[in-house]
């Protein structure tokens, strides 16, 4: 399974995270209201979505998706808990 794909549809493309995105990164997850109702809810505050952009490149699977029409990063998904022997993976 390739964990770092390129995937394009007509509006989003998914694209393998780098470190240059970190400010792209930063201004799409700053905002508290994107993780109001999310179990880590201060991930919005720069040191912890650092930390989590950190490990996301660190851990590999981790996606940029990037609006087409603007071509802006506008959020940000990965891979995790790759299971080939069950065929499963947590997509986040």
């Amino acid at each position: 399974m390739d964990r770092q794909p390129v995937l394009e549809g007509e509006r989003l493309l998914l694209r393998p995270l780098r470190d240059g995105d970190w400010p792209a990164f930063h201004a799409a997850g700053g905002d508290p209201a994107v993780w109001a109702i999310h179990p880590l809810s201060n991930r919005w505050e720069e040191p912890v979505l650092r930390a989590f952009f950190e490990d996301a490149l660190a851990q590999g699977g981790a996606l940029a998706v990037i609006d087409k029409a603007s071509g802006q990063v506008v959020g940000s998904s990965r891979f995790q808990g790759h299971d080939p022997a069950a065929s499963e993976v947590e997509i986040g």
